[in-house]
């Protein structure tokens, strides 16, 4: 019997991929991301045919009697049976309460999941990736008293990628009349967030390189994007690949060549508040600080990154002590990583 399963390529696939599919889900859930509910339900239902075809095959082609080949059936059949509705219990449990599909909004792909209970409804939007995968946390929220119909939405909650609430607008729900005469009347009125320029830079190439904002966030923060000008500044491009960065209010930024950038923040976590972008501010990453663990809460960046003799620095200071130590770091990875310049 134990050959025949070896040799079942059908019943070893099955499982491999089973195990895989598993893998694959852990890793994504730490992540924070999570399979599409349509792939997941594939995935289980070509697991569950595949390893029972897989076990008929094997016990068909075992030496076995024919009351024992029955007794085999059964017994195999039961297990799987009841692992197969464990799994699709798994995979079908949230259909009881949202559903799932794939939508456009302002030409970008979203997936979109109706969640519904006794006492609340709301339109979840999360980023969708490849096909196969969704972000954990959403991108924003409607929500809704108990039905989606337009007399019973509340408002929109927007997230930001650490999925702190970073703007929410209220819907027109219980308005009294008084309130909509005020509505009417401002309704010519401009409250366009006025754009700020908070940082530029000019290159000898023509090339001028500015951080704009776009919009005020709660807490204290802003929406912010990179443009770029190759004329002079005459015409500027925005060349984030996302629509925007969420920043503090009193962050600081500097350009140090067409590629290179920074933005500083005070920020209480292991990074230090520190971004790098590579690619001219097409996009940016935390830069990592390699220095002593035990370090690292007591670190605190002085100024901003600068180029000396061709290598990358800047100056940070270590507040563990009533007398400040002062360290100089560099970066061998285009401002990525930082270590101890010794």
């Amino acid at each position: 019997m134990k050959n025949k399963i070896a040799e079942n390529k059908i019943l070893w696939i099955s499982i491999i991929y089973l195990i895989l599919f598993i893998i694959g889900w852990i890793i994504l859930s730490i992540c924070n991301y999570t399979y599409l509910f349509y792939f997941k339900l594939i995935s289980t239902l070509l697991i569950i045919v595949g390893v029972v075809i897989g076990t008929i095959i094997a016990i068909k082609k075992s030496n076995y009697e024919k009351q024992i080949k029955i007794q085999l059936y059964t017994a195999y059949f039961l297990l799987e049976g009841i692992l197969s509705i464990v799994l699709l219990a798994i995979v079908l449990f949230p259909l009881l309460y949202q559903r799932e599909r794939i939508t456009m909004i302002d030409n970008t792909w979203y997936v979109e999941i109706k969640r519904s209970t006794l006492v609340d409804a709301s339109l979840n939007y999360y980023d969708l990736k490849y096909l196969i995968f969704r972000k954990k946390q959403p991108k924003f929220v409607q929500n809704y008293n108990n039905y989606f119909t337009p007399e019973n939405y509340i408002g929109t909650t927007y997230y930001d990628e650490e999925e702190n609430v970073i703007r929410s607008t209220t819907g027109n729900n219980n308005q009294t009349e008084e309130l909509e005469t005020d509505a009417e009347e401002n309704a010519q009125k401009d409250y366009t967030f006025p754009r700020e320029v908070l940082y530029t830079r000019t290159f000898d190439n023509n090339v001028v390189i500015k951080i704009t904002s776009i919009d005020a966030i709660l807490a204290r923060r802003l929406a912010v994007i990179v443009e770029k000008s190759t004329d002079g500044g005459k015409t500027f491009t925005n060349v984030l690949t996302q629509d925007s960065l969420i920043v503090g209010d009193e962050a600081e930024y500097i350009f140090l060549n067409e590629n290179i950038g920074f933005i500083k923040e005070l920020k209480e976590n292991e990074n230090r508040g520190l971004r790098v972008t590579k690619d001219g501010g097409k996009t940016f990453e935390e830069v990592i600080f390699k220095v002593k663990k035990e370090e690292l809460p007591y670190l605190y960046i002085d100024n901003m990154p600068y180029f000396e003799d061709n290598t990358l620095k800047l100056d940070a200071s270590m507040y563990y002590a009533k007398t400040p130590e002062i360290k100089k770091l560099k970066s061998n990875d285009n401002g990525l990583t930082w270590q101890p310049d010794e």
